[in-house]
């Protein structure tokens, strides 16, 4: 499991603990992170725009749903005033606007593609 997986990959940098809160709450590492003092940062601008706004088209173009993280989005966009939805990247930016919702299934899961024939 996932408690498992962290554990190794943190342990170098003291990572510990039996329960999954445990393990990431009493990292060292986190001791000397400073969450930012303002919502102009990085965090929205770089995950929401790169990350969660692409992401979320490729799941409306395959026809799925995540309500949660499309009300991630909305606040995000809310709190900095930035339409992520419209300044983020796209999947034509990312060279996947032409491809139908499999061929998009295909790409993400095995990293490339075959275009289908009509």
């Amino acid at each position: 499991p996932i408690k498992c997986l962290l554990k190794k990959w943190y342990q170098h940098q003291g990572a510990k603990g039996s329960t999954l809160l445990e393990i990431l709450g009493r990292n060292p590492i986190y001791y000397v992170s400073r969450l930012p003092n303002t919502l102009n940062h990085r965090y929205f601008h770089e995950d929401v725009a790169c990350g969660l706004a692409p992401i979320m088209e490729m799941i409306n173009k395959v026809g799925g749903k995540a309500e949660t993280m499309k009300q991630i989005i909305d606040l995000s966009c809310i709190i900095t005033g930035n339409d992520y939805y419209h300044s983020a990247r796209d999947l034509r930016a990312l060279q996947l606007s032409e491809m139908s919702a499999s061929e998009i299934m295909k790409y993400v899961t095995y990293r490339s593609y075959q275009k289908e024939s009509n």
